[in-house]
């Protein structure tokens, strides 16, 4: 019996695209350990609609479409949202479940990622470019019922390991991975949270623990 391919999708924060994972050693070091755990990596440059937009999330589902095409449609993915990727992450499990055309996610990675627009939205203007707001309001009008802790039941399915900086001045910990990990505790869902010392940088290798990567990945 032929064993399902595992594939992990590297989903870029702001300002990066599929480039990155060559390019720059902190987004390599998410290819090469999908590598050394006998994943398939996979991306795709998304831009400002990968903070979470229907466009970003088209383009993530297209890419999976054409994966299975050439892998099989029994493919298990592995989502890895960085910072605004962490949106398009959650968006991704939750679209998946209950799915007739792809296997639903069951585990995923964060790194440092977004998971309330709300709470990064006057700290980025990636943010404001992406969704077209200038006001909370107008964010709240934009985004809809897009925000993923409106959703928290949906992710509650996927195990989720999460590396986060407790000094992030960006990404704030309590209102994302934090959140994240009491908004879906009551659906029974599990996230594995590595904090480390540091902050919101491509610098801070610290939030990876490579041997807890690796376990998860293979588990």
């Amino acid at each position: 019996m032929r064993t399902p391919v595992r594939i992990l999708l590297g989903l870029h924060g702001s300002g990066r695209s599929a480039g990155s994972y060559a390019q720059i050693p902190f987004y390599r070091y998410q290819r090469d350990r999908a590598l050394r755990s006998q994943h398939i990596f996979a991306s795709i440059s998304n831009g400002p609609a990968g903070w979470g937009l229907d466009a970003g999330l088209q383009n993530v589902l297209a890419l999976i479409d054409l994966l299975c095409d050439k892998f099989g449609s029994d493919c298990t993915f592995v989502p890895w949202g960085s910072s605004a990727g962490g949106i398009m992450m959650f968006r991704l499990v939750a679209e998946l479940v209950g799915s007739d055309r792809f296997r639903p996610i069951e585990r995923a990675i964060g790194t440092f990622p977004v998971y309330d627009l709300f709470s990064v939205f006057r700290k980025s203007p990636g943010c404001e470019k992406a969704w077209k707001a200038k006001s909370t309001a107008e964010l709240e009008q934009n985004v809809g019922d897009r925000n993923p802790p409106l959703f928290a039941e949906d992710l509650a399915a996927c195990r989720y390991w999460i590396g986060h900086g407790i000094d992030d001045a960006l990404v704030d910990l309590t209102e994302n991975a934090e959140r994240l990990q009491r908004d879906i505790a009551p659906y029974g869902g599990e996230v594995e949270l590595h904090r480390a010392a540091g902050g919101h940088s491509t610098q801070n290798f610290l939030v990876y623990d490579d041997e807890a990567l690796g376990s998860f990945l293979n588990g």
